[in-house]
């Protein structure tokens, strides 16, 4: 609990947490990086749609990185690569394949229960909610604006055309996700195949129940309006930052001053500062601190000290 108190609530300067939902060829991508491009020049690109967004590449200034494995974690380390690189926008395109692709979240709580061999998935769930959590939380936490594009599930209706005829339309129904996925973003749109967006979950008012015909710029002015209509909020830390913060609360639980903890890390891992220090480094790095004695870590100061090695 923080001790900060009770404040009063003031609208704050926010990163965009936008997510485009819909069928494919409904123009989801298309409309992420009209949208991302609008709101910086500073745009990374996760594409696993198999090198798709590149075909926008004489279009729209961005830089791309494709995943052919879905892993959840492959996800949380490109999106720390992209913050850490300085990226003020990111899209992810699509966030779909984390949950339903190869290697994403479904395809391990099977692979975990196929192991288990005991037919219940409970268990296995347990891993796969983590990924997820995780996954979610790193997109919520990072200093960007992310524009994530959905699939959705699909089924086909039958209506009557302008002059009465039946015709066949194919439709989006909930997007492939976890069930209440879209309830993590700020702005959630579905799209069409008349790549008609229309917004149906938004924290900024003017956008409630908007029905939008193939969204242009003035559509990502308008997000952008509502993100800085407030006021400014300090420059949030990095994935990599807030782990080092990590890192120093736990060496200082175990007696060391930020000296030591330096010290110590820089002597451990033979790098020239602890900014050098990559993330799984300062993941064990918490764990060790946590898992051994203050008289443990002093000893192996001690030691570091005198030049013996780690």
């Amino acid at each position: 609990m923080t001790k900060k108190g009770f404040q009063k609530a003031t609208k704050k300067q926010a990163k965009l947490r936008l997510g485009i939902c819909g069928p494919a060829g409904s123009g989801k991508t298309y409309t992420a990086l009209i949208v991302a491009t609008a709101l910086s020049d500073k745009v990374a690109f996760i594409d696993t749609e198999r090198g798709s967004a590149s075909k926008y590449s004489d279009e729209f200034d961005f830089d791309v990185l494709e995943l052919d494995e879905f892993d959840p974690r492959n996800y949380i380390e490109a999106i720390n690569m992209a913050e850490e690189a300085g990226y003020e926008v990111l899209v992810i395109d699509s966030l779909s394949h984390a949950w339903a692709g190869k290697g994403g979240v479904l395809e391990q709580v099977d692979n975990t229960a196929a192991r288990m061999r005991t037919g219940n998935s409970f268990a296995a769930w347990r891993e796969g909610s983590k990924l997820h959590n995780e996954l979610v939380d790193t997109i919520l936490q990072c200093n960007m604006h992310v524009i994530a594009t959905m699939r959705s599930k699909m089924e086909y209706v039958q209506e009557k055309d302008e002059r009465g005829k039946t015709v066949i339309r194919k439709v989006g129904m909930a997007p492939v996700q976890r069930d209440g996925m879209e309830y993590e973003f700020d702005v959630v749109g579905d799209m069409d195949q008349e790549h008609t967006l229309i917004i149906t979950k938004t924290r900024c008012k003017v956008l409630k129940d908007a029905v939008i015909k193939e969204p242009d710029a003035k559509f990502a002015k308008t997000l952008q309006k509502w993100l800085t209509d407030g006021v400014p909020v300090e420059e949030q830390k990095t994935a990599k930052e807030r782990l080092l913060d990590d890192v120093f609360e736990a060496a200082a639980e175990r007696g060391l001053d930020r000296e030591d903890a330096e010290f110590f890390l820089t002597e451990a891992f033979k790098v020239n500062s602890v900014k050098d220090l990559t993330t799984e480094q300062l993941k064990g790095s918490v764990d060790t601190f946590y898992r051994r004695t203050p008289e443990q870590i002093m000893q192996t100061l001690l030691k570091l000290k005198e030049g013996a090695d780690y």
